[in-house]
């Protein structure tokens, strides 16, 4: 098949409701990249979009879209050039072409017009030449702009002269919008599927899915359904920019299936994402049975809530607390009267009967990120405290506000030794809900001999980052690729996140990690090149294959998906998963790394040589690559 390219179609402002075909290219050796840059506020100040060209360049388009509100009246008026048609990309003024708006009679905020452009840019990008470039993109006409301009996003198609593997694209383009809850039932509530016709072939291929949509967000709800492949659930949540999502991600293509259909959902319910879908673009081997493609569409799941119910249901205890910081215990007849018994205090959240369990704090050894029983043989390592439960408990009725009851410093007929020890509350209301984890608070017991006093003081939990932890704590740094949350308990750094894709305890757990933080501005610096921090990896044990794997991955140099794959033990993966279809295994995998950065998913990359996806979005996995590279150029 001859190169084709599909024309546009006049604009219909108010009833471009649906993507329609737009390019059809099939060569050999055909490429696409993309990337995708938030534009929210972005006023008088520069975005980039930076792609890698690897040969002569075939076609390079550029999509933005935001919404404009309110309309004074249905349908919106639109005289163009309409607010923020206009762009500079590069250097070059543009006028886009509006390739389709879809309006929303009713919003909280009155009538609401959604709209898209589009321009061809393949002059530009094909003058800069092979390579890795930057390209600008800045308002073009300050004066007038849309409500809320989400983002843009560059496709570039090119021609790899060294490979011998023909493949199709295909490019669906228009604005589509779709949000569950909107008022108005009927189109706006929708989109419309997009089918790629490629045709079969008698042996299954791998493809790479490209989608391009704004307005998204991480604490919104989204779907991606996908003929042949389980929906995909928040694929769409901001992550190449604020309110952006240029993703692309690896499906499979069974043989003989002639046609791959896909749509975006805003399902109604809780918080769904408004979704302004662009473009949606797929390449698939016309002559092979696999093609390099990304995972960046495949977002870390969701980890496990934090409580058993949600909090508003579940009694809830704070300040938990154990004074005086000195006390005794009662003295034989005839001794000195004895220090007073200590006072538990607490305050419950409503009426519940809470109960009390006591740990006794040992000295342990830090051995392989866990504490251990200290021997001679470990007694060398670092120190640690551990916890052992102490037979017995005790309970009170507890009312809602501020409780308190005395300790004696005996658990039934058991009399506390002297030493530190740990107090754990769990509090159960009368239809048997707790939360949990259950509060905690430490000190020391009453020592056994008469007239000896002993002072209180909070035991030690098992250090391992950043100071003595119970709980998971959590903090931002703000790096130079923008903010990161940081999560880190008992058994080490279990997160590390871009903005919105992990999910932290309370702000009560909020406290400096000074540590991780340390080896995190290092890194930065060019002045690290691994890190030295217990790691706390949760997941099956495929998942913690691959990820450990990622640790193996020399700085400053990348590995593709089906090397990754390779390097992975073949009897971990699912019995139904052939081993061709292990490639998209491990980058699904390598999609849900909890520690981005550490673990270092971002030295994965498309056989190709492509950047594929990442969960911070391409511009960061790229910055973190030239970091990388330079500083090991710089070494060398």
């Amino acid at each position: 098949m001859a190169a084709v390219l599909l024309g546009l179609a006049a604009p219909v402002p108010a009833g471009a409701t649906s993507l329609a075909p737009f390019i059809d290219l099939q060569e050999k050796g055909l490429t696409t990249v993309d990337a995708g840059t938030g534009l929210e506020g972005l006023g008088a100040g520069t975005a980039n979009l930076t792609v890698d060209v690897g040969g002569p360049v075939r076609f390079a388009l550029l999509y933005w879209a935001g919404r404009d509100r309110p309309c004074a009246a249905m349908p919106c008026g639109i005289v163009q050039p309409y607010k923020d048609q206009q762009l500079v990309f590069n250097g070059t003024s543009l006028t886009g072409t509006i390739i389709g708006t879809e309006e929303q009679p009713a919003t909280e905020a009155g009538a609401t017009n959604n709209i898209g452009y589009f321009a061809d840019v393949t002059s530009i990008v094909s003058a800069a030449g092979p390579g890795a470039h930057a390209f600008t993109v800045k308002d073009g006409n300050l004066a007038s702009n849309l409500f809320r301009l989400d983002g843009a996003s560059l496709i570039v198609g090119f021609t790899d002269t060294a490979s011998t593997v023909t493949y199709r694209v295909l490019l669906w383009d228009g604005l589509d919008f779709a949000f569950g809850n909107d008022l108005t039932p009927g189109p706006a509530r929708v989109t419309t599927p997009v089918t790629f016709a490629h045709g079969g072939k008698p042996f299954p291929r791998t493809g790479a899915l490209t989608i391009v949509a704004g307005d998204a967000t991480a604490a919104g709800a989204d779907r991606l359904a996908i003929s042949n492949q389980a929906d995909v659930q928040n694929c769409l949540d901001g992550s190449s920019g604020s309110r952006w999502d240029s993703e692309t991600l690896t499906i499979g293509l069974p043989a003989s299936s002639a046609t791959t259909t896909t749509q975006v959902f805003s399902d109604p319910g809780t918080n769904p994402d408004s979704l302004l879908w662009l473009a949606a673009m797929l390449r698939v081997p016309v002559d092979a049975a696999e093609v390099s493609a990304g995972n960046g569409c495949l977002p870390a799941p969701a980890p496990p809530p934090l409580l058993s119910v949600p909090v508003d249901l579940a009694p809830q205890l704070s300040n938990l607390r154990v004074k005086p910081k000195a006390f005794g215990v009662a003295k034989p007849s005839g001794a000195k009267k004895s220090a007073a018994s200590p006072t538990i205090s607490y305050t419950a959240s409503e009426a519940a009967k809470v109960t009390f369990e006591v740990e006794r704090v040992t000295k342990g050894s830090r051995v392989g990120g866990a504490c251990v029983k200290r021997t001679a043989a470990n007694e060398k390592r670092k120190p640690c405290p551990r916890f052992a439960p102490v037979a017995g408990s005790f309970s009170q009725d507890a009312k809602a506000g501020p409780n308190s009851r005395l300790f004696s410093g005996r658990l039934g007929k058991v009399t506390l030794s002297s030493g530190p020890y740990r107090l754990t509350a769990t509090a159960v209301d009368p239809a048997g809900t707790a939360r949990l984890p259950p509060a905690r608070a430490s000190g020391s017991s009453p020592a056994r001999r008469p007239g000896r006093r002993t002072r209180l003081s909070r035991s030690r939990s098992p250090r391992t980052l950043d100071g003595e932890m119970t709980e998971d704590y959590w903090t931002v740094y703000e790096s130079p690729l923008g903010p990161l949350t940081l999560v880190a308990g008992p058994k080490g750094l279990r997160g590390l996140s871009f903005p919105g894709r992990l999910r932290v305890p309370g702000e009560a757990a909020r406290r400096p990690l000074p540590e991780i933080v340390g080896q995190l501005e290092a890194y930065f610096a060019g002045e690290r090149r691994a890190f030295d921090l217990p790691l706390d990896l949760r997941g099956t044990p495929l998942q913690k294959e691959v990820w450990r794997r990622l640790l193996e991955i020399p700085y400053g140099t990348t590995t593709s998906y089906g090397e990754l794959a390779g390097r992975v033990d073949p009897s971990l993966f699912p019995p139904e998963v052939e081993p061709w279809q292990r490639a998209r295994v491990v980058g699904a995998t390598n999609g849900r790394n909890p520690i981005a950065i550490v673990v270092p998913c971002h030295r994965v990359i498309g056989a190709d040589g492509s950047l594929t996806g990442y969960g911070g979005g391409l511009r960061r996995k790229q910055a973190l690559l030239d970091l990388e590279r330079e500083r090991q150029l710089a070494i060398l």
